[in-house]
């Protein structure tokens, strides 16, 4: 195993509390969700414990995300399979098209601003949690606001919620300049843009020394597939505060930009070895995942093989 993935690997392991779920949802997303979204639990537990998950661990964490609606057991004689819920698949959806993206959107002056006046407590509550992982940011109390919201999510996400009659969105252009110091003020204000630079640069200094080395030498598939999991884990943590503004909006040296690039650059490096490595220890009620589908190739701007 190479130095820098033996420092990674550690380091995630060495973490209080060990958030087992949430590297459940990684593998989900980034292993399975193209490959039809379905694992036999025995095979799970088995690639989960080099990361320092045991089988109790692993079990408790799954039975939770059941619970949280993200995954559905089928068991099947003393098996149980467990299967990404329609729900679960529209958070996926949400979240790693953001993660695999190639760049920053396209920007042209428009600006979307969710009024949520009209919700009770719990309701404007459960909607800014909802929203800002889409990146919004809280102007004030009752409405929050995002320069090139995806506004289909945003329709969707009120639409299952039942809120598409109670919210008020409203659509625009900025008049005059497209970024205006007034606009660089308010987003200031509304994006803790200082604090995720920081986890950015972070991410910088634990990936870098593992693209290095991988230039050097080559690791097995089984390394690959954990290089690759802990890489997307990361990133998806960082991504998940990123509220993915336009380049426009962002300062030059902004180190967002030089993470996405290090994530899709080791992503390519890592993507074919942990393939196989998936598909050797992974299995589905019907034996074997399936071929990862076309959208997979479609990542980080298009994997080569």
């Amino acid at each position: 195993m190479s130095t820098a993935l033996h420092t990674i690997l550690e380091n995630f392991q060495q973490r209080r509390p060990l958030r087992a779920g949430s590297l459940i949802i990684t593998i989900y997303g980034d292993a399975l969700m193209p490959r039809g979204g379905e694992v036999w639990l025995g095979s799970l537990i088995n690639v989960l414990e080099p990361f320092g998950l045991n089988p109790r661990l692993t079990r408790t964490a799954v039975f939770r995300l059941t619970q949280d609606d993200w995954l559905q057991a089928k068991p099947i004689g003393r098996r149980s399979y467990y299967q990404v819920t329609e729900s679960g698949r529209t958070s996926f959806t949400q979240a790693f098209k953001r993660i695999y993206a190639s760049a920053s959107p396209d920007w042209h002056g428009e600006w979307t601003v969710a009024m949520l006046s009209m919700l009770d407590n719990d309701e404007r509550r459960l909607l800014r949690q909802k929203l800002s992982w889409l990146g919004f940011g809280q102007v004030g109390p009752q409405t929050m606001m995002h320069p090139s919201a995806n506004v289909t999510d945003v329709e969707k996400i009120l639409r299952n919620n039942d809120l598409q009659d109670k919210v008020m969105l409203i659509h625009g252009l900025n008049n005059g300049d497209k970024v205006t110091p007034a606009m660089l003020d308010q987003i200031k204000t509304c994006w803790d843009l200082e604090s995720l630079g920081q986890d950015y640069q972070m991410f910088l200094d634990m990936f870098q020394p593992l693209l290095h080395e991988l230039n050097d030498c080559s690791i097995n598939d089984e390394q690959a597939f954990q290089a690759r999991t802990l890489l997307i884990h990361e990133y998806r943590r960082i991504m998940l505060k990123d509220p993915f503004l336009p380049d426009e909006l962002l300062c030059a040296n902004w180190n967002g930009r030089a993470a996405r690039q290090l994530c899709a650059n080791l992503y390519q490096q890592l993507w074919q070895a942990a393939e196989r490595y998936i598909s050797s220890q992974l299995e589905t009620a019907d034996g074997p995942l399936p071929a990862a589908n076309q959208k997979f190739l479609r990542r980080f701007g298009g994997l080569q093989k």
